[in-house]
C-alpha cells in the first residue's frame, strides 16, 4: 500500500501537465498552424525533466502541419506536425537565431511548468 501511495504521489502531478495544450478550439489550433508552419521549431519537455537545449542543433523545419477533430467528439481540434498530434506545450518556435517561442504561449494556452521562451548560447 504504500508503495502504490509513493507512485501516486509522483505519478499525477506529471500526468496533470500532459497534455496541456493537445486539444484546442480550431481557432487556436490554427494560430498555432501558422505560427509554425515552414519555421524551424523544438520540441522539450521540460515538466517531465527532459535536459534543455543549449543549442539550435535540436531544431527541426516544419514543412506541413495540419489541423483535424481531436477524434473525441468533442469538437476540439489538434495540431498534427508532419503526422502526429504533438502538444504544443512542449514546442517552442524560432525568433531568432537564438531564441525559440513557446507555441502555447503565442495562441494564449495556459500550461504549468514551461518556460515561454527559450534561450540556447
Amino acid at each position: 500500500m504504500r508503495s502504490l501511495l509513493l507512485l501516486l504521489a509522483f505519478a499525477v502531478p506529471s500526468l496533470a501537465l500532459a497534455d496541456q495544450c493537445l486539444s484546442l478550439p480550431k481557432d487556436k489550433a490554427e494560430a498555432a498552424r501558422k505560427a509554425v508552419e515552414g519555421k524551424k521549431v523544438i520540441w522539450w519537455k521540460a515538466p517531465a525533466g527532459q535536459a534543455k537545449p543549449t543549442t539550435a542543433k535540436a531544431a527541426k523545419k516544419v514543412k506541413h502541419v495540419t489541423v483535424r477533430p481531436s477524434g473525441e467528439g468533442d469538437g476540439a481540434f489538434e495540431v498534427h506536425f508532419e503526422g502526429p498530434a504533438m502538444d504544443l506545450a512542449f514546442v517552442y518556435v524560432e525568433e531568432s537565431a537564438k531564441k525559440y517561442h513557446n507555441v502555447a504561449d503565442l495562441i494564449q494556452c495556459p500550461t504549468q511548468g514551461v518556460e515561454p521562451v527559450l534561450e540556447l548560447k
